[in-house]
């Protein structure tokens, strides 16, 4: 409820009491006000001052009444009754009452007219008090709380003296303190006639700030390690192996997920083992015994190499090193162009760009479809989660169980560790060198490039003290990290790539062989050397005898013709027969080869097809890497700091609340580690249950949308859209997503959630916790030693009964101090609470009681009424004789 606070004061020593409360108002003792003399009542007639955090403000009544939502007015008119104080007119009064109607005619305004006086002090007042107004005297004493011994105020020329407490008075009169949302006046009838009241007013703060982010910290903070939640009544315990248990988590993960990050593969049928055939044996063995005769038996182990080469493997050798070279280099070989070791990212993007090679040669281009990882991210955030918290969010990611007990990880570094913990650990000269500053503490593959860039700079001389230093620091940094779940699971997508870099690499060698039969034929060069000139031998040989068996049948040795014909048929067939056994029994390794050569020209084509399904296992592995990467950087920050951060300000502000009076005081609460630390434990252990995560979770996925700038609209009404980005590149929303947790963390509005179930589970269940916690307070104006939460309260948080204490009467004449008119009447008590702070305002009334019974009364002049005021018809000016004029100036 919106309501206004006019003060309106005369010139004069009443102007400490705007100082007094602007003060606190600094302070954040007092709400915000506005003042009103009647000197600003010129031309514009409605301005005011609007005193807001100790800040002085002009302001138009008219513009505040157009611009803003008013729903109550609460009108004090301070009177003084001090000596050389002039009170406001009659006329003024009824000025700014009309200004006030006018501009809030449909609000309800509490009119008060507030005394300041003093006692003993001489000044008489006419129109002290008139009708139609809560007419309110405050009383001039400072007491630390009702029932207790009070000092009286006596007359002072001192205005700060005067103005602070008159200031307290007026607060509590108008409900100013800050917390209090009514006045003791709101909504009460007026009191008819002229009639007044004695008024005091108490007020206590009492300030937890520090034991509240104590406390908040201590319960809502993971440094110290996940809680320990229960359910049913069966609490959780923490797990001894935390390895074993993340080493089990991600193995359950990786075998319901593992199929989605490989692509099919041809399969290859070996063809049987088949001799060789007569008919290719004649062939072989006439073309070798052409090539024998010819000497020339390399000429014609080319021809046959060349008959067993495969042209399209060939043409995908040619391709890949004449266009990508550097690409063949780091999927084979492992390095860079300039000799460096290759990082998975190298590994990446030669993959794709060899991928994309293919398809440009071949013309028919397709758009792969990207594999739909967002069920192996839900499962990834669902088991890490699990770990923490022990809750079963999905089928074959159960929780640890420890005998009949669930169990959870302690660490939240053992489960999946934040950015903070990345490896940084290398002198600028160092890093500079490796072309590497820091790396992820779940990033296996960028752990293990950089040791092996390290590596190559430790050998260089200069480098090689400080790169050691390095290397150490990084191999004790992976021992420490290397067992968390997310390094497991990292491992596992690392272990898949390496798979499918060796299946590529194999692949690549493979077709080498199909397109390079020289190689292995290159060994029987020399053998069929041998094999050329034993034919040729024996060629020779047997050509001998056949100009032999001619020149005997010329000579007649051979009687016959046909003699001679059958001894040159017998030596033609002795020799082939002798060729051709030993060609047979010299060429048996080149017949192996040769079926061997078969059958790895009959997998080639399977090897170019499946190096394609390789090649996009590479693309699809590397892509869910860098999407694991990202993943774990929000996990972590969201493990790490579920409920966010929120600043607290623990300050004490002396000069503002130094001179408060007795019965305004603001105290602190005395930190105590003893009960702040019992109090931690026993609201960790009832506040967290198991699965508490999810709720985390789901208001961070929720307000993702609103966290990566503009693009949040493609997850306006769909949070769960962020599993399926791809998280390729810096305007992913994946990669805005983490930046923006990286730098600004958690939104502290689910902390915030959190913190109010804390302190409604504090004020109702755990009250004595409470009073643990605010046991001691120290006053922040009068320091010393530290007093009981009760001392420093004095009662004024208790509800007080009528008729029991009384207010100083020393400004009531003596017959209504004889008559006891100043008992309280009526207490008006207000204590609301923020978090762990308390706030206490009591305001007690006595009885109402004439004005003429009041000190300083004095009797109107009639005559001067008459002319000054009845044509205005001011409230409360009927004309009628006051009962003080009948008995000569006294009623009695």
């Amino acid at each position: 409820m919106r309501v206004l606070t006019l003060v309106v004061a005369p010139p004069g020593p009443l102007g400490s009491v705007r100082d007094a409360l602007a003060d606190w108002s600094a302070a954040g003792l007092v709400d915000d006000f506005h003042w009103i003399e009647p000197r600003m009542l010129g031309e514009r007639g409605d301005a005011a001052i609007h005193v807001r955090q100790g800040e002085f403000h002009g302001a138009s009544l008219t513009s505040i009444a157009g611009r803003e939502r008013i729903d109550g007015v609460r009108l004090c008119v301070l009177v003084p009754a001090l000596d050389g104080a002039e009170p406001l007119t009659l006329v003024e009064e009824q000025t700014i009452t009309d200004l006030i109607d006018r501009a809030f005619a449909r609000v309800p305004v509490t009119r008060v007219r507030a005394v300041v006086t003093r006692a003993g002090v001489d000044q008489t007042v006419e129109d002290l008090v008139i009708t139609g107004w809560h007419n309110v005297v405050l009383s001039p004493e400072d007491s630390t709380g009702p029932g207790m011994g009070r000092t009286r105020l006596d007359a002072t020329d001192d205005g700060v003296e005067l103005g602070r407490y008159a200031a307290a008075g007026v607060a509590g009169v108008l409900g100013l303190w800050s917390g209090v949302d009514r006045s003791p006046l709101d909504g009460e009838r007026f009191v008819d006639g002229r009639r007044a009241r004695l008024v005091r007013s108490f007020f206590r703060r009492v300030g937890t700030a520090e034991v509240a982010a104590r406390l908040r910290t201590g319960v809502l903070a993971m440094d110290a390690g996940l809680p320990l939640p229960s359910q049913f009544g069966v609490p959780t315990v923490y797990v001894n192996d935390e390895a074993l248990a993340a080493e089990n988590m991600a193995g359950q993960l990786w075998t319901r997920h593992a199929n989605v990050l490989r692509g099919p593969r041809e399969p290859h049928r070996p063809p049987e083992a088949k001799p060789i055939g007569a008919a290719e044996a004649l062939r072989l063995f006439f073309g070798f015994l052409w090539a024998a005769m010819k000497n020339a038996p390399r000429a014609w182990l080319g021809q046959v190499v060349h008959q067993m080469r495969a042209d399209a493997a060939g043409a995908v050798q040619g391709l890949v090193y004449g266009h990508a070279p550097a690409a063949y280099d780091v999927v084979v070989r492992g390095v860079t162009a300039n000799g460096t070791p290759s990082s998975w990212l190298d590994f990446r993007d030669a993959a794709t760009s060899l991928d994309r090679l293919f398809d440009d040669a071949t013309g028919q281009r397709e758009h792969a479809p990207y594999a739909d990882l967002s069920g192996l991210w839900q499962d990834y955030a669902a088991a890490s989660l699990t770990l923490a918290d022990a809750g079963e969010r999905v089928a074959g990611l159960a929780a640890v169980r420890i005998g009949s007990q669930p169990g959870i990880v302690r660490r939240v570094d053992r489960i999946v560790p934040s950015t903070a913990e990345a490896f940084s650990g290398m002198k600028p000269h160092v890093a500079a060198s490796i072309g590497a500053v820091r790396v992820e503490p779940y990033d296996v593959l960028g752990a293990a490039d950089l040791e092996r860039r390290v590596r190559v700079v430790a050998e260089q001389p200069l480098m090689s003290v400080d790169a050691s230093g390095a290397l150490d620091g990084l191999q004790r940094w992976r021992m420490e990290h290397g067992r968390s779940f997310a390094s497991q699971v990292g491992g596992r997508i690392a272990g898949a790539l390496g798979a499918v870099q060796n299946e590529i690499r194999g692949l690549f060698e493979q077709i080498r062989q199909a397109a390079a039969g020289e190689d292995l034929l290159a060994g029987l060069a020399e053998k069929q050397r041998q094999l050329s000139l034993i034919m040729q031998i024996l060629t020779v040989v047997f050509a001998v005898g056949i100009v032999t068996a001619i020149v005997l049948g010329i000579i007649g040795l051979l009687t016959t013709w046909w003699w001679t014909a059958i001894v040159i048929a017998g030596l033609l067939v002795v020799w082939f027969l002798a060729a051709l056994l030993v060609f047979a029994q010299g060429q048996r390794e080149l017949f192996a080869i040769i079926n061997r050569r078969r059958e790895v020209m009959s997998t080639e084509e399977v090897a170019r097809l499946n190096l394609r399904h390789a090649l996009r296992d590479a693309r699809r592995l590397s892509e869910a890497y860098g999407q694991f990467l990202a993943w774990s950087r929000v996990i972590g920050q969201v493990l790490a700091n579920p409920f966010g951060e929120r600043e607290v300000r623990v300050e004490r502000n002396d000069d503002a609340v130094t001179g408060l009076p007795l019965s305004t005081r603001v105290g602190t609460v005395l930190s105590d580690d003893e009960h702040i630390d019992g109090a931690v434990a026993r609201l960790r252990r009832d506040v967290f249950s198991v699965g508490w995560l999810s709720e985390c979770w789901a208001a961070s996925l929720e307000g993702a949308a609103g966290r990566v700038g503009p693009r949040g609209v493609e997850l306006e009404g769909q949070p769960l859209a962020i599993y399926r980005d791809r998280g390729d590149g810096q305007n992913s929303l994946l990669h805005l997503w983490a930046e923006s947790l990286d730098q600004w963390g958690v939104d502290p509005a689910i902390g915030e959630a959190k913190w109010r179930q804390i302190m409604q589970l504090l004020q109702t269940q755990h009250q004595t916790l409470v009073s643990d916690l605010l046991r001691e307070v120290v006053d922040d104006a009068e320091g010393g030693d530290p007093v009981d939460y009760a001392t420093f309260m004095s009662g004024i948080d208790r509800d007080h009964e009528a008729g029991v204490d009384r207010l100083d009467d020393q400004v009531l004449s003596d017959s209504a101090r004889a008559r006891g008119l100043s008992v309280v009447g009526r207490s008006f008590s207000e204590r609301t609470q923020r978090d762990l702070d308390r706030m206490a305002a009591l305001t007690q009334l006595s009885e109402p009681f004439d004005d003429f019974e009041l000190r300083a009364y004095a009797a109107p002049d009639r005559s001067r009424r008459s002319s000054r005021d009845e044509s205005l018809g001011a409230p409360g000016l009927d004309g009628a004789t006051p009962p003080g004029d009948l008995f000569g100036g006294t009623p009695f």
